[in-house]
């Protein structure tokens, strides 16, 4: 079961999926509010995925309370915490947001700034968690499907993201103060 994030708005995001009963949002920035939800479907949580900043609700930062009592609660049910940063990734400083506020997710997703602005998602995670796609070291019966697409490893996009990785790091001092 993931937990997904709605405020400010009043429609679930996960609205018209099959699954949704499986899916419940939590209140932003509201730890007690989040905890009390979290405890109710405690038995049945595979993750909570959140975005450190919420970039489709008037660009929203959450706090580091927030953060910090979300994630213990998770890893303390032995379930995953996910970060989204899609919008917060090498965009205030080059890598991820999340060791500024000394979080520990088990997976972080990035997106475009990765790829140069061209389309690419990223998902990258623990060790122990990213085996478990890894299909050359797994046994078949234990494999999982891992999709590929249309534009998986476009020489374009890849390009593109090594040149920008590259440039982002060479001028890291000059473009985040």
């Amino acid at each position: 079961m993931l937990k997904t994030v709605n405020w400010p708005f009043s429609e679930s995001e996960s609205s018209g999926l099959v699954n949704e009963k499986h899916i419940v949002s939590l209140p932003y920035n509201d730890l007690e509010k989040s905890l009390a939800i979290l405890k109710k479907v405690r038995k049945d949580l595979a993750g909570v995925i959140i975005e450190p900043l919420l970039g489709g609700g008037g660009c929203i930062p959450a706090t580091k309370d927030y953060l910090k009592g979300v994630q213990e609660f998770v890893h303390k049910n032995n379930s995953l915490f996910l970060l989204d940063e899609i919008v917060t990734g090498f965009r205030f400083r080059f890598g991820c947001l999340y060791p500024t506020m000394k979080l520990d997710p088990d997976i972080v997703t990035l997106g475009k700034i990765v790829g140069g602005g061209m389309p690419i998602g990223v998902m990258v995670g623990k060790k122990e968690i990213m085996e478990i796609a890894n299909t050359s070291i797994q046994k078949k019966s234990k494999r999982s499907y891992i999709g590929g697409g249309t534009f998986s490893a476009n020489p374009a996009t890849m390009t593109a993201g090594y040149t920008t990785l590259s440039q982002l790091k060479k001028n890291r001092g000059a473009l985040y103060s």
